[in-house]
Formats: structure tokens, C-alpha cells, sequence
């Protein structure tokens, strides 16, 4: 239904142009008086002006008549005067600027679809042009990015983006973490790893809707240049069945074995971010021999499907109570990975 109206918006001022076009209509200029004296006084004004005048002035005039149309409220008017004077003049070195008036018209109108077909249409097959400080060009792809859902289009924007407006763009670490994620989309991860690198490089910014996002991205990053994931298990209940065995039998090879080789973290509850150096110094083989740890028969009631905690108790003095990590793997570059589980870290202390 709304397709259907939208082809009509977009049509009707056409047929209608077209209509009195072939009917015999000795100017079609009169289409587009509003009615009222004063308005109608300088359009007649400014159409006799139209066709005698150089580009430069031309721009004015056409600006002129625009303002007046969009001002009393006939954007069917305005619109189809503006294809057609491009139409009519299509080496005019404004026409980017005139098409800008129409795609913004159509957005206003909420007929997206011709929106975006003007957005395009200025960046494909018209030159840039600078108009108050601004590129039109660097308008256009905004606008398409925040219209446009095919993946392989994004991505043409988001690079045009960046090659092109680089000193423009006020939060390139949205841009990169944006790229990153449409390079997923089309399933190129070897790309969006180094577009999410980038998005580490830039200054702090904030991803709405995500925490902790940049330790989440160099996690995705060093689990993608793993080369060995031996440490994965497909079942939940297996590995911590596997890990509650390493633990009571003091097996260190085991507990080794089903250690995450990268991103394991040892913390505080307390703690916003784990220490690396506590995560590659800290030692549980020395906490086994020292004491005579219990484990709950059940996981943690907070565990879910994607997460999972299990408690154990009886170890030393300093840190008596430890919560053993499972996580689910977020990992769609390989099917036989994705989903899985691994045993991702420890947590000191009770739970909070």
C-alpha cells in the first residue's frame, strides 16, 4: 500500500507536467502559479528572467522560484519544476544542488524510496559542488547511510566516506566500528577485523546500546587470530563436568587444557576491568595443592544460555570463594565454532 502511494507521489506532478505538455498548452510556466498576486507577479518575473540568464544568475532564479513554490506549500510544483529544468539543462553545473532540493522534498514528503533514488542519482552522476562550506556529496552519503539496508551498498558509502571526507567526519570510530560490522554482514571477517583494528586507533567513542566495547572488540580480535581453538567444547554440561573433575583430582593438565587460550581474565567482582597481568601470572595449580576446594552441585542461579557460573569453595584464606566462567561463543566466521562453549575465567570472591 505505502509502495503504491509512493509511486503516485512520485508520478503525479510527472503526468500532469506531461499532460500539458502535449495538450497544446502555450506555457507550461503557468502550471506553477500559486494564485496569489504578489507570488504570482514574481514568478512571472522570474521565468522571463529563467532563459536569458548565465548559470550563476540562473542559480539565484532558480532558488528564487523554488523558495516561493516550497513556501506556499505545492511540493508536487517544486519538484517537477526542478527535474525539468535539469531535464531540459543537463550540463547546468548546479543540477547537484537542484536534485538535492528534489531528494530532500521526497524525504519530507516520506517517500523514501525516491529519496534515495535522488540521493544516488546526485552522487553517481553529478559533480560535487561546495554550497555554504558543505559538500553535497558528503550530505548525500549520510543520508544513504542512514536509508539504505543493502549490506554491499553500505559498504560502498562507509569507504567513500572515509577515502573522501576523512577530514570531515567529527566520530570516525563510529564510522570504523560501522564499517566492521557491515564487512560482517557480507561475511568478509578478514576486513572487518581490520576495520574494527581501526576503530581501536581512534579516540574514545561511545557505541550506543554496547558496554565495555572496546575490551569486547580486542577480544573478538585475538579470538579471530587464534589459530588453534582446541580449548572449545560443543556441550556446556561436558565441560564443566570436565573442569569440576580437573579441580577435585588437582589434574593441572586438564585445567590447561580447557583454559580459553586467549582472552582469560582473572578479577574481582568489585572490578570494572580484569588485570592481563593478573590473567597471565595467576596460578590455580598452587591454590589445588594448598587446599581442598568444594563445588557446588549446580551452576550459579544467573547462568543462562549464554553465560554460566560455577561456585566453588574451601580454598585459601586469601581468596576462599572462586566462580569459574563459561560463556557461549559469538563467533559466526566459522559454523563449527559459533555457539560453542568455553571456560572464559575466574571471578574472586562472592558473588555480588
Amino acid at each position: 500500500m505505502k509502495r503504491n502511494m509512493h509511486k503516485q507521489i512520485f508520478l503525479f506532478p510527472r503526468i500532469l507536467f506531461f499532460f500539458l505538455l502535449f495538450s497544446g498548452c502555450s506555457n507550461v510556466d503557468s502550471y506553477f502559479l500559486t494564485g496569489d498576486y504578489n507570488q504570482d507577479k514574481a514568478l512571472k518575473a522570474l521565468f522571463h528572467l529563467l532563459p536569458e540568464e548565465k548559470d550563476e544568475v540562473r542559480f539565484v532564479l532558480i532558488q528564487q522560484i523554488s523558495q516561493i513554490l516550497s513556501k506556499n506549500g505545492d511540493m508536487y510544483k517544486q519538484i517537477l519544476f526542478l527535474t525539468n529544468y535539469v531535464e531540459k539543462n543537463p550540463f547546468d553545473p548546479y543540477n547537484s544542488y537542484y536534485l538535492l532540493y528534489v531528494a530532500e522534498s521526497y524525504e519530507e514528503l516520506g517517500a523514501l524510496p525516491f529519496a534515495i533514488h535522488y540521493y544516488q542519482r546526485i552522487l553517481n552522476n553529478h559533480p560535487d559542488l561546495i554550497v555554504k562550506g558543505n559538500n553535497l556529496h558528503f550530505h548525500c552519503i549520510m543520508r544513504l547511510l542512514e536509508y539504505v539496508d543493502d549490506s554491499h551498498l553500505r559498504l560502498r558509502y562507509y569507504k567513500e566516506l572515509l577515502s573522501r571526507f576523512d577530514d570531515q567526519l567529527d566520530d570516525k570510530g563510529k564510522i570504523y566500528y560501522s564499517l566492521a560490522k557491515t564487512y560482517e554482514e557480507v561475511g568478509d571477517w578478514d576486513q572487518a577485523m581490520l576495520a574494527y583494528q581501526k576503530f581501536l586507533k581512534q579516540p574514545h567513542t561511545g557505541i550506543p546500546g554496547t558496554d565495555d566495547i572496546y575490551k569486547k572488540i580486542e577480544e573478538k580480535i585475538d579470538f579471530y587470530n587464534a589459530d588453534y581453538k582446541k580449548w572449545i567444547v560443543e556441550d556446556l554440561d561436558f565441560l564443566v563436568s570436565e573442569v569440576k573433575d580437573a579441580i577435585l583430582h588437582k589434574n593441572q593438565k586438564k585445567l590447561e587444557q580447557y583454559r580459553a587460550k586467549v582472552n582469560f581474565f582473572t578479577m574481582y567482582w568489585e572490578q570494572k576491568e580484569y588485570s592481563e597481568s593478573r590473567a597471565k601470572y595467576f596460578n590455580i595449580i598452587t591454590f589445588l595443592y594448598s587446599s581442598d576446594p568444594k563445588i557446588d552441585d549446580e551452576l550459579d542461579i544467573d547462568s543462562n544460555s549464554t553465560e554460566a557460573y560455577l561456585r566453588t569453595t574451601h580454598w585459601s584464606y586469601r581468596v576462599p570463594i572462586m566462580y569459574f566462567y563459561f560463556r557461549r561463543i559469538d563467533f559466526p566466521t566459522d559454523p563449527e565454532i559459533d555457539g560453542r562453549w568455553e571456560w572464559a575465567g575466574i571471578y574472586f570472591g562472592e558473588k555480588r
